[in-house]
């Protein structure tokens, strides 16, 4: 697979490739493999020489057949949308019009269209017939042994995923049929053979919705906010404070028991990782072991993240709350995974001089612990 494809599949990491001759009246069964099982040049040969359709699906499918009872776990919500009727004779001109307008409908997210508004798709497949629309979710991968989380809180949970589906159908005008969890999508960069033509399959890269040069990804409450279901805007409030609430206690009992029962192999260093990252800036905040700077933090990422700001200013880096972790953008030089590294940023030699960088962690993030230290 080449880096491009590779890279795409990151999104859809359980997804399966189904290899199709339906557009055309082939009969026979389809070849369904999980997509790291095929090469490009099977799959080109397939789908340029044979002309079979190159479908995949977005959503996590278990074993090698799009069966429902095979539905793993939500990627993506998506739409499907066509801009003429199945036996409808349009000319190719007519339909780029009809594109042009229905991509000014897809693309308009911050201002209501006759009172129905839409999340700005992550990425859009251009089709012969119109647009596949994905807006990738933001998946949760509970959290670790320690307690630390290593993903959102708010995981796509499978109980909105239809009503999700059917109210973006119902704002871009969708196939109501092409909402299935196991839904077969065209994969991008494959010839369309529907008809006997050929048509191309490809990703409006200049529509790309990027930051910090990922795809952007969504989860279950913005679209909440974006519908407006009161009943189900509750349910998923009350399931946020659960996550909240145990993850706080089991946070703190882990925590408790460091602090007010130290034990002679107490790892500071260990202590210092599974720290909340936002919490530890703050300690910092002021100190000189910092330079003096001041921190506080800017939610972005629809709660996702906290931008931090330096001294009054936002810099480029930022923490994911989803993973506890301190972040950078490339190219900055700063930022960390963890409280430790950041300090090492500003203290180089503290990289040889554990102890000195051991005792400036227990200051700031557990004083309770220097006497046993000492």
């Amino acid at each position: 697979m080449p880096h491009s494809l590779q890279s795409f599949f990151t999104h859809f990491p359980e997804s399966i490739i189904c290899v199709a001759g339906w557009d055309i009246g082939q009969t026979h069964a389809p070849i369904e493999r999980k997509w790291h099982e095929f090469t490009l040049e099977e799959l080109t040969d397939l789908n340029l020489n044979k002309k079979q359709s190159i479908y995949f699906t977005p959503c996590d499918v278990g074993e090698r057949n799009h069966k429902s009872e095979n539905h793993r776990g939500i990627r993506a919500w998506y739409c499907d949308i066509d801009v003429s009727g199945r036996h409808e004779e349009v000319t190719d001109e007519e339909i780029d019009k009809r594109k042009s307008e229905v991509l000014g409908r897809i693309m308009v997210t911050d201002t209501e269209v006759e009172g129905k508004r839409t999340l700005k798709p992550s990425f859009i497949v251009e089709t012969r017939n119109g647009f596949h629309v994905y807006w990738l979710a933001w998946n949760e991968r509970k959290l670790d042994e320690r307690y630390s989380p290593v993903g959102g809180l708010y995981r796509p949970s499978m109980d909105n995923f239809d009503w999700i589906e059917k109210n973006i159908g119902e704002r871009l005008g969708g196939d109501d049929r092409a909402r299935k969890p196991v839904q077969l999508m065209r994969l991008p960069g494959f010839s369309n053979w529907k008809q006997g033509r050929k048509h191309s399959c490809r990703v409006l890269k200049e529509f790309n919705f990027e930051q910090c040069g990922e795809f952007r990804e969504y989860c279950d409450e913005e679209w909440l906010q974006i519908f407006g279901d009161s009943k189900k805007k509750e349910e998923l409030r009350q399931r946020v404070v659960e996550d909240i609430e145990e993850r706080r206690r089991k946070l703190n009992l882990h925590r408790e028991r460091v602090s007010y029962h130290p034990e002679r192999s107490f790892d500071v260093f260990k202590f210092a990782k599974e720290y909340p990252q936002q919490e530890a800036l703050m300690r910092f905040s002021g100190a000189q072991e910092v330079n003096g700077e001041s921190y506080s933090f800017r939610s972005s990422m629809g709660g996702k993240h906290l931008n931090i700001v330096i001294n009054g200013q936002v810099c480029s880096s930022f923490i994911d709350l989803s993973s506890n972790t301190l972040m950078c953008r490339a190219g900055t030089g700063r930022g960390s995974p963890n409280i430790i590294e950041w300090l090492k940023w500003y203290h180089p030699e503290w990289e040889r001089d554990k102890k000195t960088l051991a005792n400036t962690l227990t200051k700031y993030l557990c004083p309770r612990n220097q006497k046993m230290r000492k």
